[in-house]
């Protein structure tokens, strides 16, 4: 499964594509089949299988799909950077260049130490809102005995 540093990547990397090619993120992940959507869709899988080494089935389960549309889609685009037009091309080669330099390293120890100490952070935060709110149900409690007196 995908771990939530796989995921944050996997999204950020959307989010890019989005920008470049235009649909919303939620649409390249959607099943739509428009062109361009597919177009973004099956770059960005092609991105995250040559230029990030995640594996088809792990690209598959973020998009919703089977391994072997994760494998069409890496091949369509491989065609695509082959045979389209010159200009075509061009235009395609610059977007998944700019796609894949506009993403972060793939996820590093330090990245994911920094998410599970924002976790831990967000943790603690909870504990003493809580222990304040138990605190301030103490201090009505005994004022509401002293009332009753």
């Amino acid at each position: 499964m995908l771990s939530a540093l796989d995921i944050e990547t996997m999204e950020g990397i959307v989010r890019c594509g989005s920008q470049l090619f235009g649909p919303k993120p939620d649409v390249i992940v959607s099943k739509c089949r428009h062109a361009p959507v597919c177009l973004a869709r099956h770059s960005i899988m092609y991105v995250l299988s040559t230029q990030f080494g995640y594996s088809h089935s792990l690209i598959a389960y973020f998009f919703h799909c089977d391994h072997s549309s994760v494998c069409h889609a890496i091949r369509v685009t491989g065609h695509r950077l082959k045979y389209l037009p010159e200009a075509d091309k061009q235009r395609l080669k610059k977007r998944i260049e700019m796609l894949s330099n506009r993403i972060i390293e793939p996820p590093t120890q330090q990245r994911e130490l920094e998410l599970l100490i924002g976790e831990a952070r967000r943790i603690l935060a909870e504990l003493r809102e809580e222990r304040q709110a138990n605190e301030d149900g103490q201090t009505v409690r005994s004022l509401r005995k002293r009332a009753k007196r």
